[in-house]
């Protein structure tokens, strides 16, 4: 392992990256890695230790892709709104974000940023906490491009934890950590106000560890956290089966229209990336799947085409 995070550290390359009009310092793998990666036909494989550093410390697509979605969502809150996905509806509190499989920690940032540009969420809330998790391997890039764009003294703080799907016991040591300030196992208990993942749907191997994860870190309750998943669609027949599994837990929705610039998702992404909103059911189903991603993603590919 300590081979590994030498590798991440030597490798690391930062750039200014810009979305919405928001600029942070991001520093990833080296851009010829990535470029292997993107640009031929290699399948890079987690279960490959010398290939994790190099997973890890790359700004996927869809990370780029949810930080537009959550920027347009912040700016466009109010402390009048009556949605009940309003962050500003958790008065004089913090606010508690949770990011799985975060990599750069790249939405995240975008997340913090917009927050700290926003006036309501300054005037209503009393800050927030960003948890960017990912594998051990990845917490020196994220702990660096926290330091590179967060000083210490903000209303936003950003945790960089790490976090192994594949370890159910290391998930709730994780959610334990909380202590009083959060009971999982307490039905009337406050979780998370927003979990949320980019490119986190690729590896096989991982689907049921992933699955197992979010139930873990969700509940069923009326007042859920809002969770959103955003991923480019790089093989249908392989993510598709994720997706069809998820289902046994969660209810699939597409985020709504209104949610970011009257349907920016659909018109610019939806031929080839995933943006789906996971609600617990109250009971898993008897099936081991659900045909609801198919069916969403058929109804995205007509609004994408103008035929909807």
């Amino acid at each position: 392992m300590k081979g590994n995070e030498e590798a991440l550290e030597n490798a690391m390359n930062p750039s200014s990256a810009t979305v919405a009009g928001l600029s942070a310092v991001v520093h990833e793998a080296s851009s010829t890695i990535n470029r292997e990666f993107n640009e031929t036909n290699a399948k890079p494989d987690d279960r490959d230790p010398d290939l994790l550093p190099f997973i890890a410390g790359t700004a996927w697509p869809a990370a780029r892709m949810l930080a537009e979605y959550f920027i347009w969502r912040i700016r466009h809150d109010s402390s009048s709104s009556s949605s009940p996905r309003s962050l500003l509806r958790h008065k004089s509190r913090r606010l508690r974000f949770l990011e799985l499989g975060a990599g750069t920690g790249f939405t995240s940032i975008f997340i913090g940023k917009a927050l700290l540009e926003s006036a309501d969420f300054a005037s209503e809330c009393a800050g927030a906490d960003i948890y960017v998790t990912d594998l051990e391997i990845a917490m020196p890039l994220i702990e660096l491009n926290i330091r590179e764009n967060f000083g210490s003294q903000i209303p936003v703080a950003l945790h960089a934890v790490p976090l192994d799907w594949t370890d159910g016991d290391k998930v709730d040591e994780f959610l334990g950590s909380f202590g009083d300030d959060f009971d999982f196992a307490a039905d009337n208990k406050f979780k998370f106000d927003v979990i949320y993942g980019a490119d986190v749907v690729y590896f096989p191997h991982l689907f049921a560890p992933l699955i197992d994860t979010l139930v873990r870190v969700t509940d069923t309750q009326k007042d859920q956290t809002d969770v959103i998943l955003g991923c480019r669609i790089r093989e249908v027949s392989k993510e598709g089966e994720f997706y069809a599994r998820l289902g046994k837990h969660f209810l699939l929705e597409g985020i709504e229209e209104s949610e970011w610039d009257d349907g920016v998702f659909y018109r610019e992404y939806g031929w080839e990336y995933a943006m789906v909103r996971l609600v617990r059911r109250k009971k898993a189903l008897d099936a081991e799947r659900s045909d609801e991603f198919e069916s969403m993603r058929m109804a995205w590919t007509m609004m994408a085409s103008g035929d909807a």
